[in-house]
């Protein structure tokens, strides 16, 4: 049985240099490691917590060679978090979504909020809208003829509070 793909209906944003754009609308996708997301500091970009899955630290068990829980006898950490060690260098491509949280309407009119404008403004001042299942298709046809070969994931990035486990946080 082959799973099915998802189709991705997304419109995504991708600010910056009008050069750049014009590059990455001829087909050149440009890279960076995730650290650079860790070490940028600006809204909707990027955190120190970027690759990060926060566990609620209340369902671990961890069981010792005779099948107790060795959680039940010490304090519980308050954070747990998971990743992946050595990662700093695995690449990257963001866009930004446009969904309702960014949107307001005016006269008819989807608009940007003025907080979404004031925080997107320092990284660049063209934007370059396309969508995400147009995206995805090129970089699998790209992925069936690349030298050498290459895998990629893809999905939303959401930001969190690292201390909410509901799944509202999700």
């Amino acid at each position: 049985m082959v799973a099915k793909k998802r189709k991705s209906t997304m419109l995504l944003a991708k600010y910056g240099k009008l050069e750049h754009l014009e590059s990455l609308a001829a087909g050149h996708v440009h890279f960076n490691p995730i650290s650079k997301y860790r070490s940028d500091s600006t809204a909707y970009r990027g955190d120190r917590n970027e690759g990060v899955i926060p566990i609620d630290p209340t369902t671990m068990k961890i069981f010792d060679p005779d099948g107790n829980n060795i959680l039940e006898k010490i304090p519980l950490p308050s954070s747990v978090r998971q990743s992946f060690v050595g990662d700093d260098s695995l690449l990257m491509f963001c866009a930004s979504m446009i969904t309702e949280k960014i949107l307001q309407i005016d006269c008819n009119h989807y608009v940007f909020k003025d907080e979404y404008k004031n925080s997107i403004s320092e990284f660049g001042d063209h934007v370059l809208l396309f969508h995400s299942a147009e995206f995805l298709n090129l970089m699998r046809k790209t992925q069936q003829n690349a030298t050498p070969k290459f895998g990629f994931v893809s999905g939303k990035v959401m930001y969190r509070d690292l201390d909410d486990f509901s799944l509202d946080g999700d």
